[in-house]
C-alpha cells in the first residue's frame, strides 16, 4: 500500500482548519499549521508535498511565509495555494507573483479545493517522476563520460606502448637499409632496397600521423618556440620533392618571397609537416602538369604584422590534379574524411593529414582553406603568424665534436637489432663501441670501462634510461664520471617526453626511428657543446 501524499494546511482560524480537514483527509495525510513561524516550521523539517495557505494571519502573513518557502532550497519546490477572503485582482496576481500555483477564494467549498489540490497533487508527481528521470539520465552521462575518459585514457596508453613498440623495429628496417644502400649492390638489389626504404618511410609516416592526431585530440601536442628562418627550413624537404615530381613527370618549382623576414619563431618541424602534408596530397593526385608551392606575406586584408611584432605568412601549394568539388571543399578538414572512398583505393591515405594541418594551423593563429576546379586543379592555402626573433649572430667556424678517432660509445639497448645497428653506423665512423640490453649492466659497463658517451634507451627491462642516468649523475654512486654526455635514444614521442628526460639528466634526446646522419649529427654536436665548455657535461 503506497503511502497518502501530506498536505499542509496553514489557518488561524479553527472552523477553516476543520472544513479543509475534513474535505482532504480521506485522501491524504493532512496535518496543521495556526501561524507563519509554525508553517515554516513544519515544511522545513516534514517536506509536505502541498500547502493550503491564509493570507490574513495574525503575526505574519501568508506573503510572508510564501516568499521565505521560495528563498530556501530544501521548500522552493513545494506548490502552495492561497485560501483566501481577498478576492481582489491585485491580491490574486501578487500570490500568483510570489510563487503560488493557485488561488481559493472563502467562503470555501470542498468540492473546488478536492478537485484543484486533486490536480496540483498530478502535476507534482508528473514533476517529481520528470525530476527523476532527468537525475537518472544525468547519472547515465556522468557514468558514460568517466567509461568514455577511462577509454580514452586506455586508448592514449595503448598508442605510447604501441608507438614504442612499432617505432623500435622501424629504426632497425630503416637504418640497416640505410647502410646496405651505401654497399656494392646490382641493380636489381638495390632496387629491391628503395622500395624496402619508401615503403617502410610511408609506414612510419602514416604511425606519426595517428600518433600527431591522437596528441591533438588529447590537448597532449606542444608547439616548440625556436629560431627559424623560412628561406631554409624547407630546403631538403623541397628538394627531396622536386625528385619525387620529376620521376613521376611532373614540373616541381618553389618561391619563398624575399620580403619575408628569415628571423622568426616557432615550430620548424611542424610548419615543415604541413608543407610535407600538401605536397604530398599533391603529389598523389596530380598525374600531369606541375605543382608549386609560395610562401609569402599575407595579403588577405589584414595586416601582416600586427601591434605586437607577430608576422602573418601564407603558404600555398597549387598543383594540376584531380580536383575537389566546391560542396566538399570544408569538409575534406574532417578527421578520416575522404572525398570519394574509391580514392583510398587507387590514391592510399587514412584521411587525418588534413586534420591535422588544420589543428595545427589553428594552434598557429591562422587558418588554411582549398580552391580548387574539377580536373583542373586545386590549391591549398593556410596562414600562421609567427613572433619575429632578433637576428642570429654570424657562425663561428665549425670544428668537429670528435666522431671517429676512437672514440668510445657506450650502446644501451634491448634490442640487439638496435645495437648492431648503431654498432655499424658507429663503427663505420671509426667509433669503439660497447653494447648492453638495460639499465643496470650499463653502470656495470662503466665501472669496468671509460667511454666518452654513452646512448641510452628508455623502456628497458631490470632497469629503464631513466633511472640508469640518475644512477650515473649521482657522483656517489659509482666510479665512473657522472659528467658523461648522454643521448636519449627513444621510441616515446609524446608530448613533455623530451623535458622529462633532460630533467633526468640527459643531454639530448632523439625519436626512433631516425637516419644514421641525424645520430651522427646529434653526436657531433653535443660534443662540441662539450668541447667548448670544457667537457663539463651536464650537470
Amino acid at each position: 500500500m503506497s503511502m497518502k501524499q501530506r498536505v499542509l494546511i496553514v489557518d488561524d482560524s479553527p472552523s477553516v482548519l476543520k472544513i479543509l480537514n475534513d474535505a482532504l483527509r480521506n485522501e491524504y495525510q493532512v496535518s496543521v499549521a495556526t501561524n507563519g513561524e509554525e508553517a515554516l516550521a513544519f515544511a522545513g523539517t516534514q517536506n509536505p508535498d502541498l500547502i493550503l495557505l491564509d493570507i490574513k494571519m495574525p503575526g505574519m502573513d501568508g506573503y510572508e511565509v510564501c516568499r521565505r518557502l521560495k528563498q530556501e532550497d530544501a521548500t522552493r519546490d513545494i506548490p502552495i495555494l492561497f485560501v483566501t477572503i481577498l478576492s481582489d485582482i491585485e491580491d490574486e496576481t501578487k500570490g500568483l507573483e510570489m510563487g503560488a500555483v493557485d488561488y481559493i477564494v472563502k467562503p470555501i467549498s470542498p468540492a473546488i479545493v478536492q478537485a484543484r489540490v486533486r490536480n496540483h497533487m498530478r502535476l507534482k508527481m508528473h514533476q517529481d517522476h520528470l525530476e527523476e528521470l532527468v537525475r537518472e539520465r544525468t547519472r547515465e552521462l556522468v557514468d558514460a563520460r568517466a567509461r568514455a575518459e577511462q577509454a580514452n585514457q586506455l586508448k592514449n596508453e595503448f598508442i605510447v606502448n604501441i608507438s614504442h613498440e612499432i617505432r623500435s623495429p622501424m629504426n632497425s628496417i630503416l637504418g640497416m637499409t640505410d647502410l646496405v644502400l651505401e654497399t656494392g649492390l646490382t641493380p636489381k638489389q638495390r632496387e629491391c632496397l628503395k622500395v624496402v626504404a619508401d615503403s617502410a618511410t610511408q609506414l612510419l609516416g602514416l604511425l606519426t600521423d595517428l600518433l600527431d592526431f591522437s596528441k591533438i585530440e588529447t590537448g597532449r601536442l606542444v608547439l616548440e618556440k625556436v629560431d627559424l628562418d623560412p628561406h631554409k627550413i624547407f630546403d631538403s624537404m623541397l628538394t627531396a620533392f622536386r625528385a619525387k615530381a620529376e620521376q613521376k613527370g611532373l614540373g616541381f618549382s618553389w618561391r619563398i618571397a624575399p620580403d619575408v623576414p628569415g628571423a622568426l619563431q616557432g615550430d620548424p618541424a611542424r610548419l615543415c609537416q604541413l608543407m610535407h602534408n600538401l605536397l604530398t596530397n599533391a603529389l598523389k593526385f596530380t598525374r600531369s602538369g606541375k605543382i608549386e608551392m609560395e610562401c609569402s606575406l599575407a595579403n588577405d586584408g589584414s595586416p601582416a604584422e600586427t601591434v605586437s611584432g607577430q608576422v602573418t605568412l601564407k603558404f600555398s601549394v597549387k598543383d594540376t590534379g584531380i580536383g575537389i568539388p566546391a560542396d566538399q571543399w570544408e569538409r575534406i578538414f574532417d578527421r578520416f574524411y575522404q572525398v570519394d572512398g574509391s580514392l583510398t583505393r587507387s590514391h592510399g591515405g587514412a584521411g587525418v593529414g588534413l586534420a591535422i594541418n588544420k589543428k595545427l594551423v589553428e594552434m598557429m593563429g591562422g587558418r588554411i582553406w582549398v580552391e580548387s576546379v574539377p580536373g583542373q586543379g586545386s590549391c591549398f592555402n593556410f596562414t600562421v603568424r609567427l613572433p619575429r626573433s632578433l637576428p642570429a649572430p654570424p657562425l663561428e667556424p665549425r670544428v668537429s665534436g670528435g666522431i671517429g678517432n676512437g672514440l668510445r660509445v657506450l650502446v644501451v639497448e634491448d634490442i640487439q637489432a638496435n645495437r648492431r645497428l648503431f654498432q655499424l653506423i658507429l663503427e663505420n665512423m671509426g667509433c669503439r663501441v660497447t653494447g648492453v640490453e638495460n639499465g643496470r649492466l650499463a653502470l656495470t659497463a662503466l665501472e669496468q670501462e671509460t667511454f666518452d658517451l654513452v646512448l641510452m634507451d628508455i623502456q628497458m627491462p631490470e632497469m629503464d634510461g631513466i633511472t640508469a642516468t640518475r644512477a650515473i649523475r649521482d657522483s656517489t654512486a659509482g666510479h665512473w664520471n657522472p659528467r658523461i654526455p648522454i643521448i636519449a635514444l627513444t621510441a616515446h614521442a609524446q608530448a613533455g617526453d623530451r623535458q622529462k628526460f633532460l630533467e633526468a639528466g640527459m643531454d639530448d634526446y632523439l625519436a626512433k626511428p631516425f637516419r644514421a646522419n641525424v645520430l651522427l649529427e646529434k653526436i657531433d654536436r653535443l660534443l662540441m657543446s662539450q668541447n667548448a665548455n670544457g667537457g663539463s657535461g651536464a650537470a
